[in-house]
């Protein structure tokens, strides 16, 4: 069983919209949240062993998916980059001092 394209892209689209809003707003709330949605949506991607990219009606009248499926390379190394992103995002704020009200620009500090 594969997975729509478009509701991982959704999925995709919020996590990396919240990570993004975390980091410049500097909120832990919003970047747990964003990284949260990162690795669900990898786990989303490689739990449901592919994407469904479209759909066709064969020959016979048969309503039919195209999936590409996790035995392609690409997509395997795409959801696990997705997963790792996600843990070195959670990773980088929970060693850093940032706070809602901080006046440092960056979340890292080392």
């Amino acid at each position: 069983m594969a997975v729509e394209i478009i509701f991982f892209s959704l999925v995709f689209l919020v996590a990396v919209g919240l990570s993004i809003l975390g980091y410049f707003t500097q909120n832990n709330i919003f970047l747990f949240l964003g990284c949260a949605l990162l690795i669900g949506s990898g786990a989303i991607l490689w739990g449901a062993n592919g994407l469904i990219v479209s759909h066709y009606y064969d020959v016979d009248g048969v309503y039919q998916s195209n999936i590409v499926e996790m035995s392609n390379v690409g997509l395997s190394m795409f959801s696990l980059a997705i997963v790792s992103i996600g843990v070195l995002g959670v990773f980088s704020t929970a060693f850093s001092n940032m706070s809602s009200g901080s006046s440092r620009k960056s979340p890292y500090h080392y």
